[in-house]
Protein backbone atom coordinates (compact mmCIF):
# COMPACT_ATOMS: atom_id res chain seq x y z
CA UNK A 1 0.00 0.00 0.00
CA UNK A 2 0.98 3.65 -0.44
CA UNK A 3 0.87 5.57 2.80
CA UNK A 4 2.70 8.23 4.75
CA UNK A 5 1.35 6.88 8.05
CA UNK A 6 0.07 3.40 8.70
CA UNK A 7 -0.65 0.75 11.29
CA UNK A 8 -0.91 -3.01 10.81
CA UNK A 9 -1.87 -4.45 14.18
CA UNK A 10 -3.53 -7.33 15.96
CA UNK A 11 -4.13 -9.48 12.88
CA UNK A 12 -4.11 -13.27 12.67
CA UNK A 13 -2.66 -14.20 9.27
CA UNK A 14 -2.40 -17.89 8.34
CA UNK A 15 -1.60 -20.13 5.41
CA UNK A 16 -0.05 -17.69 2.93
CA UNK A 17 2.18 -18.80 0.06
CA UNK A 18 4.35 -15.70 -0.54
CA UNK A 19 4.35 -13.03 2.20
CA UNK A 20 2.21 -12.60 5.28
CA UNK A 21 2.66 -8.81 5.53
CA UNK A 22 4.38 -6.81 2.81
CA UNK A 23 5.37 -3.14 3.17
CA UNK A 24 6.81 -1.77 -0.09
CA UNK A 25 7.98 1.73 -1.11
CA UNK A 26 6.47 5.10 -0.22
CA UNK A 27 5.58 3.93 3.29
CA UNK A 28 6.65 6.05 6.24
CA UNK A 29 5.91 6.51 9.93
CA UNK A 30 4.26 3.20 10.58
CA UNK A 31 3.73 0.40 13.06
CA UNK A 32 3.50 -3.35 12.60
CA UNK A 33 2.55 -4.68 16.05
CA UNK A 34 0.74 -7.47 17.83
CA UNK A 35 0.23 -9.66 14.75
CA UNK A 36 0.37 -13.45 14.62
CA UNK A 37 1.69 -14.48 11.19
CA UNK A 38 1.87 -18.23 10.50
CA UNK A 39 2.82 -19.60 7.10
CA UNK A 40 1.76 -23.16 7.83
CA UNK A 41 0.17 -24.90 4.83
CA UNK A 42 -1.50 -28.28 5.24
CA UNK A 43 -0.28 -29.18 1.74
CA UNK A 44 3.36 -28.80 2.86
CA UNK A 45 3.38 -29.24 6.64
CA UNK A 46 7.11 -29.95 6.95
CA UNK A 47 8.44 -27.56 4.32
CA UNK A 48 7.46 -23.89 4.46
CA UNK A 49 6.89 -22.36 1.02
CA UNK A 50 6.31 -18.70 1.91
CA UNK A 51 9.21 -16.29 1.38
CA UNK A 52 8.73 -14.48 4.70
CA UNK A 53 6.22 -13.57 7.37
CA UNK A 54 7.07 -9.85 7.06
CA UNK A 55 8.89 -8.04 4.25
CA UNK A 56 9.76 -4.34 4.34
CA UNK A 57 11.28 -3.53 0.97
CA UNK A 58 12.20 -0.85 -1.53
CA UNK A 59 11.70 -2.01 -5.10
CA UNK A 60 12.04 1.37 -6.88
CA UNK A 61 14.71 3.43 -5.09
CA UNK A 62 14.92 7.14 -5.93
CA UNK A 63 13.56 8.38 -2.60
CA UNK A 64 10.67 5.92 -2.30
CA UNK A 65 12.30 3.75 0.39
CA UNK A 66 10.30 2.73 3.48
CA UNK A 67 11.41 4.52 6.66
CA UNK A 68 10.47 5.23 10.27
CA UNK A 69 8.76 1.88 10.87
CA UNK A 70 8.44 0.14 14.23
CA UNK A 71 7.96 -3.66 14.23
CA UNK A 72 7.23 -5.00 17.72
CA UNK A 73 5.45 -7.68 19.75
CA UNK A 74 4.62 -9.87 16.73
CA UNK A 75 4.83 -13.64 16.40
CA UNK A 76 6.25 -14.86 13.08
CA UNK A 77 6.46 -18.57 12.30
CA UNK A 78 6.66 -21.27 9.63
CA UNK A 79 7.93 -19.41 6.58
CA UNK A 80 11.38 -19.52 4.98
CA UNK A 81 12.28 -16.27 6.78
CA UNK A 82 10.77 -14.43 9.72
CA UNK A 83 11.50 -10.80 8.76
CA UNK A 84 13.21 -9.42 5.63
CA UNK A 85 14.37 -5.79 5.53
CA UNK A 86 15.57 -4.93 2.02
CA UNK A 87 16.69 -1.59 0.65
CA UNK A 88 16.91 -0.98 -3.09
CA UNK A 89 20.71 -0.76 -3.08
CA UNK A 90 23.51 0.93 -1.12
CA UNK A 91 22.54 4.34 -2.52
CA UNK A 92 18.84 3.92 -1.65
CA UNK A 93 18.64 2.04 1.67
CA UNK A 94 15.64 1.59 3.90
CA UNK A 95 16.15 3.70 7.02
CA UNK A 96 15.09 4.06 10.64
CA UNK A 97 13.51 0.65 11.05
CA UNK A 98 13.14 -0.74 14.59
CA UNK A 99 12.54 -4.50 15.04
CA UNK A 100 12.18 -5.42 18.71
CA UNK A 101 10.32 -7.71 21.08
CA UNK A 102 9.17 -10.15 18.39
CA UNK A 103 9.01 -13.94 18.61
CA UNK A 104 10.26 -15.79 15.53
CA UNK A 105 10.18 -19.59 15.45
CA UNK A 106 10.11 -22.62 13.17
CA UNK A 107 11.19 -20.61 10.13
CA UNK A 108 12.99 -22.60 7.42
CA UNK A 109 12.41 -25.81 9.34
CA UNK A 110 12.40 -28.60 6.80
CA UNK A 111 13.32 -26.25 3.94
CA UNK A 112 15.33 -28.09 1.32
CA UNK A 113 18.03 -26.43 -0.76
CA UNK A 114 17.62 -22.85 0.51
CA UNK A 115 20.78 -21.01 1.50
CA UNK A 116 19.20 -17.81 2.87
CA UNK A 117 16.74 -18.88 5.54
CA UNK A 118 17.07 -16.62 8.57
CA UNK A 119 15.11 -15.22 11.48
CA UNK A 120 15.78 -11.58 10.53
CA UNK A 121 17.56 -10.54 7.34
CA UNK A 122 18.71 -6.97 6.70
CA UNK A 123 20.29 -5.80 3.44
CA UNK A 124 20.93 -2.21 2.36
CA UNK A 125 19.66 -0.44 5.45
CA UNK A 126 20.74 2.55 7.56
CA UNK A 127 19.88 3.32 11.18
CA UNK A 128 18.33 -0.09 11.74
CA UNK A 129 17.70 -1.19 15.33
CA UNK A 130 17.22 -4.92 15.79
CA UNK A 131 17.13 -6.02 19.43
CA UNK A 132 15.35 -8.08 22.09
CA UNK A 133 13.79 -10.54 19.65
CA UNK A 134 13.35 -14.22 20.57
CA UNK A 135 14.42 -16.49 17.69
CA UNK A 136 14.04 -20.22 18.20
CA UNK A 137 13.93 -23.52 16.28
CA UNK A 138 15.23 -22.25 12.99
Amino acid sequence: FYSRQFEVSNNNIKGFTARGISVIDFVQSGVVAGNHVDGYLSSAPADPTAEACLVIESVNGFGSEPKFINVSENTFCRAKNGVKLLGYNASYPITNINVSGNTIHHCAEGTNGSDTCVGIEALWGEDLSIHNNAIDKM
